[in-house]
């Protein structure tokens, strides 16, 4: 199933990363830099439980504007 999430925040990026993690496709929109940042170096500058080994693996497809 393809999801998308809107907002790759503190919140809603562990969130699209625990729906990505059961087998579905995750395409998210968030127009932060800092959240860009995070998708392409793999490296979240928070805690959250599993988050970390999560976006190791993660294929995340980030958008950064509505088409």
């Amino acid at each position: 199933m393809n999801i998308g999430f809107i907002g790759l925040g503190k919140l809603g990026l562990p969130c699209a990363l625990a729906v990505e993690s059961r087998g579905h496709k995750v395409v998210g929109y968030d127009p932060s830099e800092q959240v860009k940042e995070i998708i392409d170096t793999k490296k979240l500058k928070y805690q959250e439980v599993h988050a970390q080994e999560l976006l190791d693996k993660s294929k995340i497809e980030i958008k950064r504007k509505f088409k």
